[in-house]
């Protein structure tokens, strides 16, 4: 194995480890759950990224996305979970 694949399966593991993955299935390809993610560089509006089928979603809508993805901060994270269990108690 040479050292550029060695490369790319680091940071598919990375990416794994990192990037929070909701309960939520993608609905785009029905194939598997969304991660958290934002832009490079911003912290709003968080983007909900599918691995099998790249689709990008901000606000259950579908949105072209022109810089990289990286996970979203734990704070964000967090804040999407309490928004989420503030509207299953209602």
């Amino acid at each position: 194995m040479d050292e550029e694949e060695i490369s790319k399966q680091v940071s598919s593991l990375i990416w794994d480890l990192s990037a929070y993955m909701t309960n939520e299935i993608c609905p785009n390809c029905l194939d598997s759950n969304l991660r958290l993610t934002l832009e490079a560089g911003k912290e709003r509006p968080i983007i909900k990224f599918c691995d099998e089928c790249l689709y990008t979603g901000v606000n259950d809508k579908y949105t072209k996305i022109s810089g990289d993805l990286v996970p979203a901060t734990k704070k964000i994270v967090e804040s999407y979970l309490k928004f989420k269990l503030r509207l299953q108690r209602r």
